[in-house]
């Protein structure tokens, strides 16, 4: 676990990465913006955040599959998270 003197730098990163990531998808680099998730997931594994936004970027390039792998993920974590079901059933619907 952490000390308290990381916390902040590790909420510094996590802002970070997140606007980098949105900034990304602004200018319509999905994979760009995924790999910037992915990279925040590694960082911070108990957090669902960045799995759910893979998996909703995932679906948006066509990625079913891993988009679905990517909301499991964020289940394992939060298993009542209202994102990461909604994104999941949505997959399942529209996969069959």
């Amino acid at each position: 676990k952490d000390s308290p003197a990381v916390q902040p730098a590790k909420g510094l990163l996590a802002q970070t990465l997140a606007a980098r990531a949105d900034e990304e998808e602004k200018k319509g680099q999905v994979k760009q913006a995924i790999a910037s998730w992915k990279e925040a997931s590694v960082i911070f594994p108990d957090n669902p955040f960045p799995y759910i936004q893979q998996g909703r970027l995932l679906d948006k390039a066509g990625d079913d599959k891993e988009a679905l792998e990517q909301y499991n993920r964020a289940l394992k974590i939060v298993p009542r998270d209202a994102n990461a079901l909604s994104g999941a059933a949505q997959l399942e619907e529209k996969t069959g």
